[in-house]
């Protein structure tokens, strides 16, 4: 025997669903469009303290990470980069990701990724109205209730981190 294919939690989707970037790599919904200057740390930085130091440096790591992903991508992988410059792209893989999650007792993430469908509909379409309507008051519980799961599922996240674990295993 010389491989075993594990093909659980596989999908087969659009390529224009299916691309993205990877979860480690930060993408501010802005890395695309900055990609030709890329991501410089402030003249002032030498002289910044310790800790404003490694804060900017983080985040300048992230956005650089997205930057080279994308330079890369247009480079050797041209239908994915094509993929990731569509506007409705990370609209349309949030949605596809997150109606998996109420099959783990996850409604509220769906829940926010449709109403971000309905926020930004003239992506989809400019002839149609949004299909999907909710009252204010919906919005307005669906919204803090996924500001609640944010937190949490960042919290989780970060623990699984520290104490080596990943959800995925």
């Amino acid at each position: 025997m010389t491989s075993i294919l594990d093909w659980q939690r596989t999908t087969v989707v659009p390529y224009t669903i299916q691309s993205g970037y990877p979860r480690f790599l930060s993408n501010d919904e802005n890395c695309v469009s900055r990609v030709r200057d890329l991501d410089r740390l402030p003249h002032n930085f030498d002289s910044l303290d310790v800790d404003g130091k490694e804060s900017l440096q983080v985040g300048h790591t992230k956005r650089l990470s997205c930057q080279l992903f994308v330079l890369a991508n247009a480079k050797y992988n041209r239908p994915h980069f094509d993929a990731l410059l569509q506007k409705v792209n990370p609209l349309h893989a949030d949605v596809v990701s997150r109606a998996g999650f109420p099959w783990n007792e996850d409604l509220v993430a769906f829940q926010n990724a449709l109403l971000d469908i309905i926020g930004n509909w003239e992506r989809f379409s400019t002839d149609q109205p949004s299909p999907l309507e909710y009252s204010a008051e919906e919005v307005l519980k669906w919204r803090h209730e996924y500001t609640e799961w944010a937190e949490s599922h960042d919290s989780l996240e970060a623990f699984r981190s520290d104490i080596g674990i990943n959800e995925e295993d």
